[in-house]
């Protein structure tokens, strides 16, 4: 029987509401990433973190070590696309997760 920790985060449980939403975050980030009330630095942040992830070229190459190689890729597009939602306008966030629950 599992027992439950205060302040322990469940990893599986985490991961599963990410992907249960995955759809309506990429929603979101489409919708923000074209709204001309999001700043274009944070636009410019989040495209050049998805070039990164898809470039050959990588902080820790995956030949030496093919686990925190593709880790750092994962690093950097996470870090981007929270700093992305965070950094902003919360209004305008609100308005389209508003949008997007109500269609």
């Amino acid at each position: 029987m599992k027992r439950f920790r205060p302040g322990r985060i469940d990893i599986s449980s985490k991961l599963f509401r990410i992907i249960y939403h995955f759809p309506q975050l990429l929603k979101i980030y489409w919708r923000l990433f074209f709204d001309y009330r999001v700043p274009f630095h944070l636009k410019a942040m989040l495209l050049t973190a998805i070039i990164y992830f898809l470039s050959p070229i990588d902080l820790i190459p995956e030949i030496l070590n093919p686990l925190l190689g593709f880790m750092d890729d994962i690093l950097v597009i996470s870090l981007a696309m929270k700093g992305f939602i965070k950094l902003a306008p919360q209004d305008v966030v609100a308005e389209h997760v508003r949008a997007i629950q109500g269609s």
